[in-house]
């Protein structure tokens, strides 16, 4: 009985901090959606996520030698992971379309401007406390990005 019982407490102190997680969450996004400016820094903070998320997964080895192990379902986990970085890219670009007409509403300044890198477009928002940018594969609307 004296085994079980730490592992019992141990999850009831998992479960306790995923429930203040999640209501702190809540918290902060109710107050974000309170206005045009916290609903673009909510949006904005979901795109980095989803950002992370598809290059953590990139990183983490979609490499097809890695998921060759012999078994029959390495393909298909070589091919879900691919499809799920897919995924978390396709959500940064729909959040960053959100976001280009929250910042409009709001009076945020940002602009497109073309990069020379591999992803060819870079969308650049304007701050009160500093510049935030991200790669993207296609322009949205807006105008030209013209700060140096």
């Amino acid at each position: 009985m004296s085994v079980t019982q730490p592992t019992q407490l141990a999850k009831q102190d998992v479960r306790a901090d995923a429930a203040r997680r999640g209501a702190e969450t809540r918290r902060t996004n109710k107050v974000l959606g309170q206005t045009r400016y916290g609903q673009l820094l909510a949006a904005l903070r979901d795109a980095q996520r989803a950002n992370d998320r598809a290059k953590s997964r990139a990183a983490n080895g979609l490499r097809r030698r890695d998921y060759h192990d012999g078994s029959r379902y390495s393909g298909a986990n070589y091919y879900r992971s691919g499809q799920a970085r897919d995924h978390d890219y396709c959500e940064k670009s729909v959040v960053i379309t959100h976001a280009v007409s929250l910042a409009t509403q709001a009076g945020v300044k940002f602009g497109w401007r073309r990069d020379g890198g591999g992803v060819p477009w870079v969308v650049y928002f304007d701050m009160p406390t500093g510049q935030v940018s991200f790669h993207v594969d296609t322009r949205g609307e807006g105008p030209d990005y013209d700060a140096p």
